[in-house]
């Protein structure tokens, strides 16, 4: 369980909070996906080529629940589309699209993918830290008041609630 004692919450993005995928199926990274994008259902989104990302269950109402409770939410993630400016990144237009870009209410850090999340999770400290990847993971195991959660064990994010 999660000490809600705790102000900040710090996500990363790809297979924390949505899964992607081509159109055969494929996992892939948000970075990936083409513009234009549309809304087909509240939590998927459908690109240019087909490719798909899905909001993860539960996770809408976790993030609005955490806003309700004046939690600094942030997320951390290395997913960046190198070179690109911030407002055409398919990270932040998914977020856009998803209606929760405004609910990150605190740092925002979208960085191409041979960056450490360390470095800036340090910053953040105390917080709970949600991730899909062992080697981000570890990289904070042993860093006082970093709580980390390997995401890749929720099912429902509404478990939380």
């Amino acid at each position: 369980m999660i000490d809600t004692s705790v102000e900040k919450f710090v996500f990363d993005l790809d297979r924390t909070i949505w899964d992607t995928y081509d159109v055969r199926g494929y996992p892939i990274w948000a970075k990936q996906m083409i513009p234009p994008y549309e809304i087909v259902e509240k939590n998927k989104i459908v690109d240019d080529v087909g490719s798909y990302c899905i909001l993860r269950q539960g996770f809408r109402e976790y993030i609005n629940y955490l806003h309700s409770k004046d939690k600094h939410i942030s997320f951390l993630s290395v997913g960046a589309l190198h070179g690109a400016p911030s407002d055409i990144q398919p990270s932040i237009q998914m977020l856009k699209l998803f209606g929760i870009y405004e609910l990150f209410n605190d740092a925002k850090f979208l960085l191409y993918k041979i960056e450490e999340k360390k470095k800036h999770l340090q910053n953040l400290a105390p917080c709970v830290f949600f991730d899909d990847s062992p080697k981000h993971l570890q990289a904070v195991a042993n860093i006082e008041n970093i709580f980390e959660i390997n995401s890749e064990n929720i099912d429902n994010w509404s478990q939380f609630l």
